[in-house]
């Protein structure tokens, strides 16, 4: 060859076992292929692990059933109760008060709850209907297992022996009551005051007679109690009683003693000398008055005197009847002595005459007048005088007054002492005689809506619901342990498996004639085991796909690969790789199916082509392309061959090259299958997979890889595929 051609292979020296060991094993390890599970899984695996999954299924149904059968049948009845905690309103005050909001009254019935299953009800129970001798609760009746609690007794009470320990052997009445509080419940419906108390033995009349027991001494012991508590409130408020009247008599006679040795007296609620200076103070304030008045008409009456007392001078300072009678006469001998002065002359003796009786009556009328004047006066000087005495007396008795209202001061104190004493004393007084007569009423609201009564049936799932429980446990056993199996088990099972390995590639699951060579120049007809469509038909179908994926483009190239290194895996590849190449070409395509295996060449050697001119001539040059096709081989199917140049384990073929051969043929052929090596293995195929327009790793149900499928997928995705198609052919 010359130095200016193309070598289209290498020798590279290697590890032969290199292929065997994936590079880059993710280190999530196999539990990753069962991140996504799909219907379908599921089918495959029922279909391979069928007899482990009934094998388990039916096990466990019968170990449950007998389990249940063996174990002792529990009867459960209980008594509904209505418990107010409001009580019925009989009387305003109780011992203890009612709830004043609901919060309250919710939490005083979960107290009712918690006494209703108390020690001293259970306790009265076991003794008033002698339950200590009941085998059930005494602890003789050990049950199925009661073989195994006697040995494990047995043997405790030998080790404490050996040991120089006390044995523990509790009194009958303990472990009865024990086993009575184990075996009862007591609760409350959340939103309501309703309480149900119910047991659960082995005998469905035992079991409602415990519960009206129960129910019937709560109430019993519940008056008791309650009648107790009040006895003995009342009790304690009984013993303070003398104390607090010798205390209150101790209070008011301090106070007594005070008033008499200080002269403070009273008299309609009121001091003495409070009464004896208000009626002063009104006293005084009338001669005040008084004076007043006598001082004006005094006034007046001067007035009058000085002016003259005319006709037309009033007399409402006077109101005297002489003055009125002596100014009439008056006025009547003036009014003649005018008229016979308009007649006579004044030296007439009947004019004298009339001038005399104006004189006398003048005279008359001043005399009257200055005796009112003197009268006045008189009257004036007395109010004087009587107000002089209310002022003396009023200011001895504010003296008084100011005295007692310090003395006052103590007084108060003293009666505040005493009416506080009085007040308590009054208090306990009537509180014990009210806690005395409540002892004999019941104001609580407890009321049994519905006694307990046998129960028809035992407590638990029917026997029918126990099997098919075992049934369903029994299939969730079986299908987990065939889920674990598959997840520890490092060969490839189902589509699903191999989707999650390639993480987003598409996945085909195609039967098994997919693997085998076509005979006659036609695509494999056998049918599924499923009764699916046949093999020819799921290729077509799948070589459809590639052609609708890579679109008008001619001549593009589809590279069949393999993460196996088994001679089986290859043949497998090889003949996958013819198939979809037969199919495509029953489709009208014009195929050329290449053998780009170095390392073994199967497709070459299948066809028996191993020994004539192929790839690697027309490579490096040798010969012309159109001589080295292999025309019509596989039916309509153009085949190249590798070429006789050395193959094996070490070979690389060269990408530049090989792009050249697939341009080259591109004019002449619609689809090129490339029938590449082994991903990780083959040193030339991430050269191929750069010239591919899609890329079909194939891999075998049962049989194939997961690791070495992930490593694969992972130096793809390095390689920069992201997306292509993955066939599983089942075994």
């Amino acid at each position: 060859m010359r130095q200016n051609e193309t070598r289209i292979w290498d020798v590279v020296v290697r590890d032969p076992q290199a292929g065997h060991r994936p590079s880059n094993v993710n280190a999530a390890g196999p539990a990753e292929s069962f991140m996504k599970l799909d219907p379908r899984e599921f089918v495959g695996l029922a279909k391979r692990h069928w007899r482990m999954i009934g094998m388990t299924t039916i096990g466990t149904a019968v170990v449950v059933t007998a389990i249940a059968l063996a174990l002792p049948k529990y009867y459960e009845a209980s008594t509904r109760m209505l418990i107010d905690p409001r009580g019925l309103d009989v009387i305003d005050k109780g011992v203890t008060p009612g709830p004043a909001t609901v919060e309250q009254g919710s939490a005083l019935v979960e107290s009712e709850v918690h006494f209703l299953s108390s020690d001293s009800v259970l306790s009265k129970v076991i003794a008033k209907h002698n339950l200590v001798d009941d085998p059930e609760f005494n602890g003789t009746d050990g049950g199925p297992l009661s073989f195994i609690t006697d040995s494990i007794a047995t043997v405790r009470a030998g080790v404490e022996s050996a040991l120089g320990m006390e044995a523990r052997n509790p009194p009958a009445e303990l472990i009865t009551l024990q086993s009575l509080r184990e075996s009862i419940f007591a609760m409350r419906e959340p939103t309501s005051y309703t309480v149900d108390i119910g047991i659960a033995t082995k005998s469905p009349q035992k079991s409602a007679d415990i519960a009206n027991w129960i129910t019937e001494e709560y109430l019993t012991t519940r008056l008791s109690t309650r009648a107790t508590a009040t006895a003995r409130a009342g009790q304690s408020l009984v013993g303070r009683l003398d104390e607090l009247r010798n205390d209150v008599e101790v209070a008011e006679s301090k106070v007594e003693d005070f008033k008499r040795a200080y002269d403070i007296f009273t008299a309609s609620g009121q001091l003495v000398t409070e009464q004896q200076l208000s009626e002063l103070n009104t006293q005084l304030g009338n001669a005040r008055a008084e004076t007043l008045r006598a001082r004006s008409r005094l006034e007046q009456i001067r007035s009058l005197a000085s002016a003259g007392l005319g006709p037309d001078a009033t007399l409402e300072a006077l109101s005297s009847e002489n003055i009125r009678r002596l100014r009439e006469q008056y006025a009547t001998v003036r009014q003649r002595q005018a008229a016979l002065g308009s007649q006579l002359l004044p030296s007439h003796p009947a004019m004298r005459q009339v001038s005399q009786e104006v004189a006398i009556a003048k005279r008359q009328l001043d005399d009257e007048l200055k005796r009112i004047e003197q009268t006045a006066q008189l009257d004036l000087d007395r109010a004087m005088g009587n107000e002089r005495k209310l002022e003396i007396k009023l200011a001895e008795a504010k003296k008084i007054s100011s005295e007692t209202n310090d003395r006052l001061v103590k007084l108060r104190e003293l009666e505040r002492e005493a009416e506080a004493r009085r007040s308590v004393y009054s208090a306990f007084l009537l509180r014990s005689r009210e806690l005395s007569e409540q002892q004999r009423v019941d104001s609580s609201m407890v009321t049994v809506i519905s006694p307990a009564v046998p129960p028809r049936r035992h407590k638990g799932l029917p026997l029918a619901l126990v099997g098919i429980a075992g049934l369903l446990t029994g299939l969730g056993l079986g299908v987990g342990a065939a889920l674990w199996r598959d997840i520890a088990d490092k060969k490839l099972r189902s589509d699903t498996q191999l989707a999650t390995l390639s993480d987003g590639w598409t996945v085909a699951p195609l039967p098994n004639a997919a693997g085998v060579f076509p005979q006659d120049g036609q695509t494999a007809s056998t049918n599924d085991d499923d009764g699916g469509p046949d093999a020819a038909s799921r290729l077509r179908d799948f070589a459809s796909e590639i052609r609708f994926a890579i679109g008008p483009h001619r001549g593009a190239a589809v590279l069949v690969t393999s993460a196996d290194a088994d001679k089986d895996a290859g043949l497998t590849k090889s003949a996958f790789a013819a198939n979809l190449a037969v199919a495509a070409a029953e489709d009208g395509d014009r195929v050329l199916l290449i053998d780009a295996n170095p390392d073994t060449a199967l497709l070459s050697r299948r066809l028996q082509l191993a020994d004539r001119n192929g790839l690697i001539e027309v490579a490096e040059g040798d010969l012309a392309l159109g001589k080295a096709i292999n025309a019509n081989a596989i039916g309509s199917v153009s085949v190249l061959a590798l070429g006789k140049r050395p193959q094996g384990l070490g070979v690389a073929l060269d990408p530049e090259a090989i792009r050249k051969v697939i341009v080259a043929a591109e004019d002449d052929f619609d689809l090129i299958v490339l029938d590449g090596g082994i991903l990780m293995r083959e040193r030339s195929l991430r050269g191929l997979v750069s010239l591919a327009s899609q890329i079909v790793v194939v891999a075998r149900e049962g049989q194939s890889d997961k690791p070495q499928l992930r490593s694969a997928f992972q130096a793809l995705h390095k390689w920069h595929v992201e997306k292509g198609r993955a066939v599983i052919v089942a075994a």
